[in-house]
This record gives structure tokens, sequence and C-alpha cells, in this order.
């Protein structure tokens, strides 16, 4: 086991909360909103947990397909992302998925997570390298059964492994028993 370092610099933290899987929220068949300089509107089919500042992975979208920061969260079915305003009438076949990237070369530090209640049953999380370079290159960095867990701190011990500005680290976590939960992923600039 990797002992945690004070000195590893933390350039984000990205947190989460929810009672939902984490393999992909669904948008809701709705018009995406431009609320102006930037910012579009988006509503999803429920509830979805995320906060301003995480990273998201939209896909199946005609015009917003890709990473996006969110802004804001006005509503707890409804996230501000940075992106430019195209006219686009979603058909609610549009996931939402968590991400971590930066905008340059990076290191995967770790997560903490909790969960309010062990979900009890077979409940596999992953994190998976999507590589700039290509399918060839991606591979599952990290995956555990949460069935009996409620707290779990995990502290990368590959974190001097570098990933690309461009690299996509993509979280999945079905949460099949709906259970609450925090987690919050670390990831720093490559010195």
């Amino acid at each position: 086991m990797v002992a945690w370092n004070e000195s590893y610099k933390i350039v984000d933290t990205i947190p989460v909360i929810g009672a939902d899987s984490l393999n992909g929220i669904a948008l809701a068949n709705t018009d995406a909103v431009d609320k102006g300089f930037g910012v579009v509107n988006l509503t999803t089919a429920a509830a979805h947990g995320l906060l301003a500042g995480s990273a998201v992975l939209i896909e199946g979208s005609v015009n917003y397909n890709g990473l996006h920061e969110i802004l804001e969260v006005p509503e707890t079915d409804e996230i501000n992302i940075d992106a430019k305003y195209i006219a686009e009438e979603l058909a609610g076949t549009e996931t939402v998925k968590i991400a971590l990237t930066s905008k340059q070369d990076f290191k995967f530090m770790g997560f903490r997570l909790n969960i309010a209640v062990a979900p009890g049953q077979a409940d596999i999380m992953t994190i998976t390298l999507d590589s700039i370079r290509g399918a060839g290159y991606d591979v599952v960095i990290y995956s555990k059964d949460l069935d009996a867990v409620t707290d779990l701190e995990y502290i990368n011990p590959n974190v001097d492994l570098p990933f690309r500005h461009g690299d996509i680290l993509r979280v999945a976590w079905p949460n099949v028993a709906n259970r609450t939960f925090g987690i919050e992923f670390f990831i720093a600039p490559l010195n």
C-alpha cells in the first residue's frame, strides 16, 4: 500500500454526490438552453447529484459531445456547462458521465469514497483510461467490488505514470442498490 504524501500538489479535486449510477445519467428529451456567455443549460431525466466544478463527458449529442465543466447546478435535474450554444432538441438518449481529465499532462492521485450503507451485493466500480492515442491504449486502471464498502480511500500506487492532455479517465459504478454516496477524485499536474 502506498502512503499519502502531503507534498503531492493537488490541482483538481472533483467532487460527486448522489444516489444514482455513475455509469451515465440520461439527459431529458428537451431543448438545450442558451444561457449566454458560453454557458448552455441541459436538463437530466432525473435528479443527478452532480456538483459545480465536476468534469463530465457528454455522449450521444449532436452538438455537445465531449468533455465539459459543470459551471452551475441551478436545479437538481439541471446542469450549466461551458459550451458554445448550438440549438439542439435532445432525444433523451444522451448521457452525462463522470470523467477525469486535465488541460495538461497529469497524474491520477486517487480518490476517497463514502457510501451511506454498504450495497450488500456485487457492485463493481471501475476507472478506465480512454487514451488520446486510441482504443488500443485503453486500459482499466482500477476495479473493485464495493459490496461491503462504506469508506474507501484509494491512493494510486502508480502515481508516477503520466496521463496525457486529452486522456480521459472514465468512472463507472452501477450503484445497483441506489446508495447515497460522496466521492472525491484527485489529479495533479506532472512536475
